[in-house]
């Protein structure tokens, strides 16, 4: 580490197990900086930088030290590789100092009331670099533009965190710190700003707590890489609570305004990684079938996936999925967040789905791949009269379109698991119906049953971990071979009626590849 001799003003190098106790400067900068080529030259003193150099000098003498840091000429920013060092380790810097100097060159009062109401005005507080030299040293103090001090981070507490919207427990803590959510973290950044786009990530390195490499030129693309390192290091859900409705990464903190309270949920660790087919969501994850009142665009009921909470669990936030594929998702472009009510979340129905996939950057050129998943794929219209209950397999089944999907996106896939549905009848005293689709040939066929004569297979295929990914036909015949009489058509009797139900699957709209209807139709017979 390169310090400045406060005495000198010489740059002296150091050790990482020899550094002296030191100062550090937090300011913004100026057109006319001290360079580190600069501090060789006699003529540094005419630098206008120089006044903050000599003052952070004097403020830390008077604090016996010796030894002060100014991020402008204690880094040689012709070494690239010197600076990839300096800014991932400028946090830890900052927090080992014994004192940081926060210089505010457009702080003018002295007194205690007139600074508190300059202070928010003041550039330091829009700018992104300083926003981890507020939370990382133990110990800092604000001086105005003539070198005066005007009030310590303790004193300022109030005026600090109307300017920041931190809690005062996190500033100087670094355990504090990392028990904030991450989608906090990147709140405090989203009404800052950097010189250089890149550096809107870089300078969350260490609150964020990750170190990655530098590439200046590469844009937004640096916050994008900024978002997967923390995906590798954290398990936090809320790191998705941004507002791009397409993709699940934001372009910049300013996607996680508002998000200051939003907190990771308690004893969550899912396990998710980023890949080349999307996110990987490992495991069961836990997603919530709602009814989401939105445009009218979009199906009533959508798989939400539940990032964290504001509060006291008071109000809960996730992002709404649409499927594509059997295990393959994407964020649904209506929705950036929804939200929900503690008590509102325990009544909807929890829908695990294990080890799926969300795709990250969703644009018009992947709707051809969702297309091909519902080309002739078994679809389930609403009616007044049957009311449908339950689906399998969860894999390919989809809630929102109420939609069995095809295993795979060709033209037709056969398949040699069981496809089932259950029903209920709006008829009086008519029990549990249960349609079973055959796709073992094209067109598949469906027959019907009634729940109660059939019990054994609605235990083998509604059940324990066959929901997942249904059973074989094969395995169905041989546990329950009266599956091989069943038609599609089954007589009901009940008390003061009788009825014959009939089950078809048909083509009824005219668009090539359009799904096949799961048609159910009941008629009367006379007594």
């Amino acid at each position: 580490m390169r310090l400045i001799n406060a005495k000198t003003y010489d740059l002296e190098d150091f050790s990482l197990k020899a550094i002296p106790e030191y100062a550090i400067l937090s300011h913004t900068w100026g057109d006319d900086e001290v360079t580190y080529h600069d501090m060789s030259s006699p003529d540094r003193s005419v630098r206008q930088g120089w006044y903050k150099v000599a003052q952070t000098c004097r403020i830390a003498q008077d604090h016996q030290l010796d030894y002060v840091w100014v991020d402008t000429c204690c880094i040689d920013k012709s070494s690239s590789a010197e600076l990839t060092e300096a800014i991932n380790s400028m946090f830890q810097w900052y927090r080992k100092a014994y004192k940081c100097i926060v210089m505010l060159s457009d702080l003018v009062p002295s007194i205690e009331d007139e600074v508190k109401r300059a202070l928010p005005a003041c550039r330091w507080w829009s700018r992104g670099w300083t926003l981890q030299e507020l939370i990382a040293p133990r110990r800092l103090n604000f001086y105005n533009a003539s070198g005066t001090h005007v009030g310590s981070r303790e004193s300022l507490s109030e005026a600090i965190n109307k300017c920041t919207n931190i809690p005062s427990r996190v500033l100087g803590s670094r355990s504090a710190l990392m028990t904030m959510s991450v989608a906090a973290r990147m709140s405090w950044a989203a009404a800052r700003e950097t010189t250089r786009v890149e550096d809107m990530a870089y300078c969350l390195l260490g609150i964020l707590g990750v170190n990655m490499p530098l590439i200046y030129g590469e844009g937004d693309r640096a916050f994008r890489r900024l978002q997967e390192e923390v995906v590798r290091r954290e398990s936090d859900l809320t790191i998705f609570a941004c507002e791009p409705k397409h993709g699940l990464f934001a372009d910049s903190a300013r996607a996680f305004r508002n998000q200051e309270n939003f907190e990771r949920y308690p004893n969550s660790f899912l396990d998710f990684s980023v890949t080349n087919r999307g996110l990987r969501l490992s495991g069961q994850t836990p997603l919530r079938l709602c009814r989401i009142n939105g445009n009218p665009r979009t199906p009533p009921w959508m798989l939400v996936l539940f990032l964290g909470h504001f509060g006291d669990l008071t109000t809960s936030s996730g992002i709404c999925l649409r499927k594509v594929g059997p295990k393959l998702f994407r964020k649904d472009p209506e929705f950036s967040m929804v939200f929900f009510q503690g008590s509102e979340i325990g009544r909807r129905r929890l829908f695990y789905a294990t080890d799926i996939y969300v795709i990250i950057d969703w644009d018009e050129s992947k709707n051809l791949l969702s297309k091909s998943f519902r080309t002739r794929a078994i679809h389930v219209p609403e009616t007044d009269i049957f009311s449908l209950q339950d689906a399998i397999p969860e894999t390919l089944w989809d809630p929102s379109d109420r939609m069995l999907l095809k295993p795979q996106p060709y033209k037709w896939s056969r398949y040699q698991m069981v496809l089932a549905m259950r029903f209920t009848a709006a008829i009086p005293d008519t029990p549990e119906l249960v349609v079973l689709c055959d796709a073992r040939e094209y067109p598949p066929k469906a027959v019907l049953c009634v729940s109660q004569d059939q019990c054994r297979i609605e235990d083998l295929l509604f059940r324990g971990s066959r929901r997942e990914d249904s059973m074989p036909w094969f395995d169905l015949e041989l546990h329950a071979p009266s599956i091989r009489e069943l038609s599609d058509t089954i007589k009901v009797d009940t008390d003061s009626k009788s009825y014959t139900i009939s089950v078809s699957l048909r083509q009824q709209r005219l668009e090539p590849g359009s799904p096949l209807d799961v048609v159910l139709e009941v008629v009367e017979q006379p007594q």
